[in-house]
């Protein structure tokens, strides 16, 4: 269901974005900070592909965490959390109010990366879990009931590539 869903990415994504901003990565930061642009962009033109650039943040954060296994388990559940982002993109993009709150998610996504900036740890993990309890709350509220997603009879959009950081090469 959408809610283990939900319950999955508030267990992995806040220590992720915790070990993130103790490394405090520029390159990294700067990818974050270039997804947001995109999606600022995409919230004026292209509401599913900021529907898209949403989920990739997240995905981001746990690819540059420095822990593989935790990049691993938010992979699996990568392609649901896209496309519930684009499925609650499509229902509601009639609503004048879902602006305000595309904008509200931009905003806390910017916090964040100030925060891992910063190299707040446990600032951002307590911040991130906020908004993803906040944005689970509101992405429910869109619903009646208990929901799923049915990944195996619905085909999958093309997924779009997350773009790669280039780590700086180290001599040894």
């Amino acid at each position: 269901t959408l809610q283990d869903v939900w319950q999955a990415r508030t267990i992995i994504e806040p220590p992720a974005a915790g070990l993130l901003a103790a490394q405090r990565n520029p390159a990294v930061l700067a990818e974050l900070e270039a997804n947001i642009a995109q999606a600022k962009e995409a919230a004026r033109s292209d509401l599913v592909r900021y529907a898209d650039l949403s989920a990739e943040f997240s995905l981001l954060i746990t690819r540059h965490c420095g822990n593989k296994t935790i990049h691993l388990l938010a992979s699996l559940i990568y392609d649901i959390i896209r496309r519930q982002h684009e499925h609650v993109t499509e229902r509601t993009m009639a609503k004048a109010s879902v602006d305000k709150l595309r904008q509200e998610s931009i905003r806390s996504r910017e916090q964040a990366v100030a925060l891992m900036r910063s190299g707040s740890t446990v600032a951002v993990e307590e911040f991130w879990r906020e908004h993803l309890q906040h944005m689970r709350d509101l992405v429910l509220a869109a619903y009646e009931g208990p929901v799923t997603i049915d990944v195996l009879s619905e085909p999958a959009r093309k997924p779009r590539a997350v773009g790669k950081v280039r780590r700086p090469q180290t001599v040894a």
